[in-house]
């Protein structure tokens, strides 16, 4: 199983050309999403005002996908990251380092197209193209 960040989604959702390199990887393993990124997605969808039409693809396109919750474990690891990050000096986004920290609890690897974003992660593993 993979994690699939946001951006990844988003390319893969609207074909945008940047999904090319990551497709034999996506199409070789079942995908998951956090909550956190459903969350970013349907704010997305909701400030810039989507109809109904795009609305629903956007909730068929997620239901592709196994979608992980999060959990109480899930909280200390994210608390974990922002306090060892923070020690070494770097700013990891409250959004990434929640997708950062379901994908260290569920041991899979996070596919992002942004991996300096999670540079300061300890023991993540990324996949980018």
């Amino acid at each position: 199983m993979l994690l699939i960040d946001t951006d990844v989604f988003s390319y893969r959702f609207k074909n945008d050309s940047r999904i090319e390199p990551y497709l034999p990887l996506l199409n070789s393993q079942p995908l998951a999403v956090s909550m956190i990124n459903i969350a970013e997605l349907l704010r997305w969808a909701t400030v810039h005002q989507w109809g109904t039409k795009r609305f629903r693809r956007l909730e068929n396109a997620l239901d592709d996908y196994v979608m992980l919750p999060l959990n109480k474990a899930i909280c200390y690891q994210w608390a974990t990251i922002q306090a060892d990050c923070q020690a070494n000096g770097y700013v990891i986004h409250d959004h990434d380092c929640w997708l950062a920290a379901t994908a260290i609890y569920h041991d899979i690897p996070l596919v992002t197209h942004n991996p300096k974003d999670f540079r300061c992660v300890a023991g993540l593993v990324t996949l980018s193209y």
